[in-house]
């Protein structure tokens, strides 16, 4: 009867620290809901490439818009790189998993090796702005 109780509360423990994880591994506060419903729908590997492709400009387009503004988008700044950040992330490790699973993602990766260099050009504009929130942001866009 002992072990019985030791087995539940063990199993209490886990359930209590591995729930919130799993709450926050679905909340991805970086992406719309748009955004989710897109990537749902892109079940083809390819696909689902240029889709987060595609988040990722979005991301890079706002950066500049924010940067061209006022003073007060510093923060917008800094959130819009770590919604990049997360993307890049996220695609990284869907592209992992598709390759241990042997997905044929050709087309995606080709799209990826084009626009690839574009963005980090971008990022590298911004990394050497003279701009004074750009410190503020320098992590991120170490990252």
């Amino acid at each position: 009867m002992k072990r019985f109780w030791v087995c539940l509360e063990f199993g209490v423990v886990v359930l209590l620290v591995a729930a919130p994880r799993c709450i926050w591994a679905q909340n991805k506060d970086y992406l719309t809901s748009a955004e989710v419903n897109k990537l749902r729908d892109a079940q083809d590997p390819s696909q689902r490439i240029k889709v987060y492709l595609s988040f990722q400009q979005d991301r890079l387009n706002r950066i500049a818009a924010a940067s061209e503004s006022s003073d007060d988008s510093r923060d917008r700044v800094g959130d819009l790189l770590d919604q990049y950040i997360s993307i890049d992330d996220e695609l990284k490790d869907w592209i992992q998993y598709q390759y241990d699973h042997e997905g044929d993602m050709r087309k995606g990766l080709r799209a990826l090796l084009d626009e690839g260099p574009k963005q980090l050009e971008i990022l590298r504009h911004l990394q050497s702005s003279p701009d004074a929130s750009e410190k503020d942001h320098a992590s991120s866009l170490q990252d």
